[in-house]
């Protein structure tokens, strides 16, 4: 059985794969950018906690890096329908 990789590389990899996965379909299903968001911050944390970080700090730092991201994100979503609404 192979060796666990809990490292940085590891967690990005992981977290391309869940943004190739959902970011595709935020326009349609907006819900999805919550889904990500919880798929993300599990990721983070237990990555972390992998690596011995402190599982309380390694959440509020993932909660502050999505309070960054995700409002971008449903403006984002919000304008592209507004868009296509106005569009009919």
């Amino acid at each position: 059985m192979g060796r666990a990789v809990h490292g940085k590389e590891s967690e990005w990899k992981i977290n391309k794969a869940i943004d190739k996965l959902l970011h595709r379909h935020f326009e349609k299903k907006p819900w999805l950018i919550l889904v990500d968001t919880l798929l993300h911050i599990a990721n983070e944390v237990g990555h972390g906690v992998a690596r011995g970080e402190d599982p309380v700090k390694v959440l509020k730092r993932s909660l502050m890096k999505s309070l960054k991201y995700v409002p971008k994100e449903v403006i984002d979503v919000c304008m592209k329908r507004r868009k296509k609404f106005l569009k009919k």
